[in-house]
């Protein structure tokens, strides 16, 4: 897999929004990205995306690939535990994802909906 988390931080980074006075912490850094292109459902447009939990408590993680200019496949784990990772696919990708790891749930990450 290509890793190029630099990049997914930065965008996840900019999609991830605390709501204001929350307890949630924000957990990107926890996150190890991964992604492929054209791996899957035997399609050149395909992208698999792994998101690696690598501390020591359970996240709640959001996951969205970008299918075209205006939708998204987007996905949920509430408690993904550490080590564990969290793999998706889409068959068709714009190659764009975003993600998002915090201590609350999806109010608090204030994520994609």
């Amino acid at each position: 897999m290509a890793r190029r988390p630099g990049l997914n931080i930065l965008l996840a980074s900019l999609a991830l929004g605390l709501a204001p006075g929350s307890d949630a912490k924000s957990m990107l850094d926890c996150i190890l990205p991964e992604d492929a292109v054209g791996v899957a459902c035997d399609s050149p447009a395909s992208l698999r995306v792994t998101l690696t939990n690598q501390c020591d408590q359970a996240l709640f993680v959001n996951l969205c690939i970008q299918v075209d200019a205006e939708n998204w496949d987007c996905w949920r784990e509430p408690a993904l535990a550490p080590g564990a990772a969290l793999t998706r696919e889409s068959c068709w990708s714009t190659r764009r994802y975003e993600y998002s790891a915090c201590t609350g749930g999806v109010g608090e990450c204030g994520f994609r909906n």
